[in-house]
């Protein structure tokens, strides 16, 4: 993360040693001064909010993953159908609804 060694400085002031490295008394008046009352929070929230940014695109492609999913998971099923009554069925599923997600992403 940005800044991670100054944010734990600042937060653990008896630090000596972090990632194998000792702490440096600039880095420390580094600490400070980034994290320091006012100009420290504003900067925290700045850091939570690109958290919160990272974590919804995240969970977009964990969407994206199981759309994409379910569209190979359909064409195997439509490939390997050998009979009539096997495409039957993933007809009548599909009228179900149960891969309309995927069928109205691929017609755009």
């Amino acid at each position: 993360m940005e800044h991670y060694r100054l944010y734990c400085i600042s937060k653990i002031p008896s630090l000596r040693v972090l990632d194998f490295e000792r702490i440096t008394l600039s880095e420390r008046l580094a600490a400070k001064e980034m994290f320091g009352e006012d100009k420290g929070q504003e900067f925290v929230e700045e850091i939570k909010k690109k958290q919160q940014l990272q974590q919804q695109k995240n969970s977009l492609s964990k969407e994206e993953k199981a759309r994409r999913e379910k569209a190979l998971q359909l064409k195997v099923m439509i490939e390997q159908a050998e009979t009539l009554e096997e495409i039957t069925r993933i007809e009548e599923e599909m009228k179900k609804g149960k891969y309309d997600e995927v069928l109205l992403e691929n017609e755009m």
